[in-house]
């Protein structure tokens, strides 16, 4: 083989050899393309369109004709992302059943209570085979019980707590201070006292109220709810918002109700003051009769 650094001398040297002709046309150089003027964006009328071209107008491009310059192409997103979005849609739902149900709460309307709510005491952390008997038997060295009511669901299954009445009041605040913490079933159970009918801002656990002991739940948690609970709050009082007239009236209406009652409060001082003064005065002119 010849040393030639050209590259027609290498194909005159490829195909002087004795090649086979499938080999040789391997490194054969083909003919030149033949050239063509440009259209000028015109096509001559008597040029025939091939395949999808002679679907375009004369004027339009094809990427025009086939494709959207914005198309709407829905935002894809990860699972991590459809995940925080889900849990947070959930948070976001069960947070505003939970405020409808805090308006609509009434523990006077309920007919299931009954009785004195000075006189009764709740019984909490009950075990669910516990029964009417046995926490009877528990409660009753404290006082005559009046009334005793487990509450159940609509299977008739215990929910774990409990409401006890008493003839007397100071019965019930003797099974509220030695009744807490005792075993029953092997249960410690909490006692308190009823909050529902007495304590106005109160609201049961599965509102958001509640004063036991909170779940144990990680700090982050906390806070991611914390955060969620301020954007709903945020969103409630703009649509909460009243006019600046109303606000004034209502203030003015404040106003007025606190002067009343301050006024009514120094007017019975006053008596209350005039009538000892009175019963003052009458005590001395009996002593000085019974002195003379």
């Amino acid at each position: 083989m010849h040393q030639n650094t050209s590259w027609n001398g290498f194909y005159t040297h490829i195909l002087s050899e004795n090649m086979p002709n499938y080999f040789s046309n391997l490194f054969r150089a083909r003919q030149p393309l033949e050239f063509h003027p440009a259209a000028d964006g015109q096509v001559p009328k008597n040029y025939r369109l091939k395949g999808y071209q002679a679907l375009i107008d004369d004027n339009t491009n094809a990427v025009d004709r086939f494709e959207d310059k914005n198309p709407d192409v829905p935002a894809t997103e990860s699972k991590a992302v459809q995940k925080a979005r889900e849990k947070k849609e959930k948070v976001i739902a069960h947070l505003t059943e939970q405020r409808k149900q805090i308006k609509q709460y009434n523990p006077d309307a309920d007919k299931l209570i009954k009785g004195d709510p000075l006189k009764t005491i709740f019984v909490g952390r009950l075990n669910y085979s516990t029964d009417e008997d046995k926490l009877q038997d528990a409660f009753g060295i404290y006082g005559t019980i009046k009334r005793l009511r487990i509450v159940r669901n609509e299977a008739g299954k215990s929910k774990g707590y409990a409401f006890i009445e008493y003839q007397e009041q100071r019965q019930a605040e003797i099974a509220y201070k030695r009744g807490d913490r005792k075993k029953i079933d092997n249960y410690s159970v909490l006692v308190d006292k009823e909050q529902a009918r007495t304590d106005r801002y109160w609201l049961p656990r599965r509102l958001g109220g509640g004063k036991g002991e909170k779940r144990r739940a990680p700090r982050e948690h906390q806070t991611y709810l914390k955060d969620i609970k301020r954007e709903l709050r945020r969103e409630w009082d703009k649509d909460k918002k009243e006019p600046a007239t109303t606000k004034k009236q209502k203030v003015e209406e404040q106003t007025a109700v606190s002067a009343g009652f301050v006024a009514k409060t120094l007017h019975k001082n006053l008596n209350e003051k005039a009538i000892k003064k009175d019963s003052v005065m009458e005590n001395a002119e009996d002593r000085e009769e019974g002195e003379l």
